[in-house]
Parts: C-alpha cells; structure tokens; sequence
C-alpha cells in the first residue's frame, strides 16, 4: 500500500487597522468608535506619536508596557487624550490586566492607583488595575475607560496584546 502525502499551505495574513476617531457632540475631541480596538504598539506609534509631544508620551508608555511585560502582563489598555485626535494630549490614561501578573517584577510605582503622580513623572501617564473598581462607580476602569467622560456615550480604547507584540519579542520573560 503506498500512502499519498498531501500538503495543504494557507496564508494567514492578519490586517489590523486602528479606526479613524469620529466625532461625538460634546465632546471636544475626535475618539475612537465603540469597541476594543486591538493595536500593535508599532500601530499604535504609527497612528498616534504625530508630533514631539506625543513621541514623548508614547516613549514613557513603551518602557511601562516593557515593565509589565517583563512582570507576565499579559494586556494593556490603552486611553485618553492620548487616543484622540488632540494634537497636544497631556498624558495618557492606561489599564492592565493583573491575572498573571508577577508582582515582584512589576516597578512598584505601575502597582497601585496610589502612585499616579509619580507614575506620570517617570512614564508620561497614569496605569490602573484593569478589573479594579472606579472610585464613586460600579464599574471596573476597563469599563470606565470605555466613556466619554463629558458626554457619556461610548467610545473606543485600543487593546495591546503584551505576549505577542513583536516590539516586546525581544525581551526575554525568563530573568
């Protein structure tokens, strides 16, 4: 009996494109629609670091994201100013998911909302416990995150997968 070996190759070519922000009355800004938006950082560099400023921010993000991936992070949310269409965004607003997360190889300042001062001196802007609860709110800041704080429709935050993103591939998880 003589076998036949068949070999069937695909190409699997995943596009992802972060939207154009659009418009809500009322607010003073360009957002991005409904949803969870998943970016590369190199997307997410590519769309938003426009001018110095946003360079700047997207810098001091960066070592952040490379901080928690190194802690096992596994997503980080991206959201604000930051995300819009605001040519001079004075910071950045983020949230991570903590399951997995090894503590002891988090900068501790990223731990705690407690640190926000000192996490928007050294990074550029602020870091929450994605599953952590808004203070006065029943919702968790991924939520949150996901409103437009003056008019309060829904908007679009970007998802930054930390386990496959190839800007952190280089970065060992092992030491």
């Amino acid at each position: 009996m003589q076998l036949a070996l068949t070999i069937i190759s695909y190409n699997n070519i995943i596009v992802r494109v972060i939207p154009e922000q659009i418009e809500i009355v009322g607010s003073p800004w360009r957002v991005l629609p409904e949803g969870i938006h998943m970016a590369t950082l190199a997307e997410t560099r590519n769309k938003f670091a426009f001018n110095s400023l946003r360079r700047r921010l997207f810098g001091g993000f960066l070592e952040a994201v490379q901080n928690f991936s190194n802690a096992r992070c596994a997503l980080v949310f991206l959201n604000g100013s930051y995300v819009t269409d605001d040519p001079n965004p004075s910071d950045y607003d983020a949230c991570w998911n903590p399951i997995g997360v090894d503590r002891n190889r988090l900068d501790p300042i990223l731990w705690s909302p407690e640190f926000r001062s000192q996490q928007k001196t050294r990074y550029g802007g602020e870091f929450f416990p994605s599953t952590s609860i808004v203070s006065g709110t029943n919702q968790t800041f991924l939520d949150f995150f996901q409103f437009e704080r003056l008019t309060g429709e829904r908007k679009g935050i970007l998802q930054i997968d930390l386990e496959t993103d190839p800007m952190l591939t280089w970065t060992s998880h092992d030491f």
